[in-house]
């Protein structure tokens, strides 16, 4: 059995009511009836077969290449939706071998949180993408003053852009070994 396209089947459709069209048209004209009614169906099938012959120049590889487009958005969609809803936990990255322009941003960051007189317990870093705030987060981490200062109390965390405050909250409870709250919402966080 050999596979035929659909719009092969629909011009074979269209061309097997040909006949029936003619043998319509003969009872017509033997019983005097008005012809309106079967022009209306000849202009109906002729745009079928125009329909038909249309949709037969649309290649099979432009509906592929569509459904694969729309594949892989939703993937790309997935995976910013599940990196949204995890964190990155563990120790901070490697250092790149060479580091340039950072020792003042260390150094200051080292003072701001190092020097308890302030009561500084915790900083935000921002920057726009690409200015080394992974890079300066990772040296502070690797730094032997803070490693000294802070032991095993140094957790080196990726946040997503919509973070689960809760789940960061109750996993740093977690890593330290006391009891993890149940906090029901990241307000509370």
């Amino acid at each position: 059995m050999s596979y035929i396209k659909p719009s092969q089947r629909h011009h074979i459709r269209l061309d097997s009511l040909h006949p029936l069209i003619k043998e319509i048209e003969k009872y017509n004209k033997d019983l005097d009836l008005p012809d309106k009614e079967l022009e209306n169906l000849k202009v109906g099938m002729e745009k079928g077969i125009e329909l038909v012959h249309k949709c037969s120049k649309i290649r099979s590889s432009v509906s592929v290449r569509n459904i694969e487009k729309v594949v892989s958005r939703i993937e790309s969609s997935l995976v910013l939706q599940y990196q949204d809803e995890t964190e990155v936990w563990g120790a901070a990255p490697e250092l790149p071998a060479l580091v340039v322009g950072l020792d003042f941003p260390l150094k200051e960051l080292k003072r701001k949180l190092l020097n308890l007189k302030d009561g500084v317990s915790m900083l935000v870093l921002t920057a726009p993408g690409g200015c080394g705030k992974t890079t300066l987060a990772t040296a502070f981490c690797q730094d032997q003053e803070v490693i000294d200062t802070f032991g095993d109390n140094i957790f080196f965390v990726t946040v997503s852009s919509n973070p689960n405050l809760e789940r960061i909250v109750q996993e740093l409870h977690r890593r330290r070994g006391s009891k993890v709250p149940t906090l029901g919402n990241d307000k509370c966080s």
